[in-house]
């Protein structure tokens, strides 16, 4: 009766073993995969930003104002060219 028993947990174990030599197997080369990643390159093109914010006293600030702001991405204006925070995403 303890003999069949010993002999299914061996085959059990062994079974186990087997299993787990390809998980490890399979885990291997998940890795390897995930690792060898091609990169390309996308061409982009040059972008030209301008941001320029003045104050009532600053120097070279246009005439006949106080407090104008200019953001220009090549060069098209996109400020309201108002007093406060700017921003501009691209």
């Amino acid at each position: 009766m303890k003999f069949p028993l010993f002999w299914l947990v061996v085959m059990l174990l062994a079974d186990m073993c087997r299993a787990s030599e390809e998980i490890l197997a399979r885990r291997r080369r998940e890795v390897i995969v995930s690792t060898t990643t091609t990169k390309t390159a996308v061409p982009a093109s040059a972008v030209d930003i301008f941001v320029r914010s003045e104050g009532c006293n600053d120097p070279g600030k246009a005439p006949d104002t106080c407090g104008i702001a200019y953001i220009k991405v090549n060069g098209k204006d996109h400020s309201l060219h108002g007093r406060g925070i700017k921003r501009l995403s691209l």
